[in-house]
């Protein structure tokens, strides 16, 4: 994939007119207004309010937050085909010496990353807001943080460090299978209004009912643990509510591995791998296909 195109889908086109000056200040007061409101949090301790009740507010509130990740990095991918056929380019891409293949690869990689950096920009933020609940809710039977003082400090700081990595790896990994599935749904439409509806119904009405279905049937055992974590992915964190008083990690770490790896390897494999065979079948529709010649004459 050439560098150059590679750049052209990565950046927005108001960053490219914009002057280096003018993209040096907005990246200074982007890193001041991120750096104030990461540190909201702490505002938190004084007033105890993450403590308690209050701690399951701030879990819901983080799946408020991967709802909207959710969403957000699916439309990022409903428009990556489309708006090309909308503007008439795609067609001129894909006869290009670099293929279609490539050209699907590069897309997505370029809508990907930029998705991952921007949700970035909110994880220390959830990372530190997530640190101060933990901390305020620790005690005997959750030992989120050091069993109320009963844990030398470097045994706190490596557990809680290696939860809140985990979680900023799995709130960033959001984007790979949405963008995947939304640029699956690019493939199939002409048109960025359909591909956007349909995109939309697909990540707030379908997948939210099939996962739910699914997880009614979970029953009890270790299967029925991975099942419901597949099930639960997509708006839950890493497992938190199974630390032990001398645990680095929680019991179930491993079926939270197996989950991630399911939705941000197997699943966009999966979606990039059907993605080329859902575009010409489109570009052979009906318009396109071969017209069966007519006699002439008497």
């Amino acid at each position: 994939m050439d560098g150059t195109l590679f750049r052209y889908w990565f950046f927005p086109k108001r960053w490219r007119l914009w002057s280096d000056s003018k993209r040096f200040g907005f990246l200074v007061g982007l890193l001041v207004l991120i750096g104030s409101f990461s540190l909201l949090p702490l505002l938190l301790l004084p007033a105890r309010i993450g403590e308690g009740f209050f701690g399951f507010v701030e879990l819901l509130l983080g799946m408020l937050f991967f709802l909207v990740v959710n969403v957000a990095s699916a439309l990022a991918g409903a428009t990556l085909i489309t708006r090309e056929r909308e503007l008439g380019a795609w067609e001129a891409l894909v006869i290009t010496p670099i293929g279609m293949n490539a050209i699907l690869r590069g897309k997505w990689l370029a809508r990907t990353l930029f998705t991952m950096g921007s949700i970035g920009l909110f994880v220390p933020f959830w990372l530190l807001f997530t640190g101060v609940v933990l901390y305020m809710n620790d005690g005997e039977d959750r030992a989120y943080y050091t069993n109320e003082g009963h844990l030398p400090h470097w045994w706190t700081a490596v557990r809680l460090g290696i939860f809140l990595v985990w979680l900023a790896f799995r709130i960033v990994g959001h984007a790979v299978p949405f963008v995947s599935l939304g640029m699956a749904v690019s493939a199939c439409y002409r048109k960025t209004r359909s591909a956007v509806s349909l995109t939309l119904t697909i990540v707030l009405v379908l997948l939210p009912l099939a996962l739910w279905l699914l997880f009614c049937c979970c029953g009890p055992g270790e299967d029925a643990r991975l099942l419901s974590s597949l099930c639960l992915w997509p708006l839950f964190p890493n497992e938190y509510n199974s630390f032990t008083a001398d645990s680095f990690v929680s019991q179930f770490w491993t079926i939270d591995l197996v989950a991630d790896i399911c939705w941000i390897v197997v699943l966009p494999i999966l979606l990039l791998s059907v993605t080329p065979g859902l575009c010409r079948r489109l570009e052979r529709g009906p318009t396109q296909r071969k017209v069966k010649p007519m006699s002439h004459g008497v």
